[in-house]
């Protein structure tokens, strides 16, 4: 589930991280300068639609993976003051949802990547194979230049 929220400057950096703890290596970092494609496109898209957005799941500057949000905030007049920033791990919070006794198979996709698998994998238990696919995922996006979003 939750990993942390933010608040960024307008001009991307990560002013406010909470909680600090497990978050803290995030504070003082630029998005517009993240390794990520994905999150440099999503802030990106928040400056100039002023919108909401969201990532794909991306690698994290504190580490770990999941969806980053982008919420532009705005004075009276509309004038942008900064952007709250939700993280959010979503591979636990889908071995949450999933009973551990399906009557099927199936995995969650993100570009050809597995991110998450109720197979069961080399006789591992479902939690082995989730941890496997998030292993997989994690070398599949460092091997590509981008995620396409």
């Amino acid at each position: 589930g939750f990993q942390a929220i933010n608040g960024i400057e307008p001009d991307g950096t990560i002013s406010v991280v909470y909680p600090r703890e497990g978050n803290s290596a995030a504070g003082g970092k630029n998005l517009t300068a993240h390794p990520e494609k994905a999150v440099r496109e999503a802030f990106r898209r928040a400056r100039e639609s002023r919108a909401f957005t969201i990532t794909p799941l991306v690698q994290l500057y504190q580490g770990g993976v999941a969806v980053a949000t982008y919420a532009p905030v705005t004075d009276a007049s509309g004038e942008i003051k900064g952007y709250m920033n939700g993280v959010l791990k979503i591979l636990p919070m889908i071995e949450s949802a999933i009973q551990k006794e399906s009557d099927c198979d199936f995995s969650i996709l993100q570009n050809g990547a597995v991110l998450f698998t109720s197979r069961h994998v080399s006789g591992k238990s479902d939690e082995g194979s989730s941890q496997e696919a998030a292993a997989a995922f994690r070398v599949a996006l460092a091997a590509e230049d981008e995620v396409r979003v």
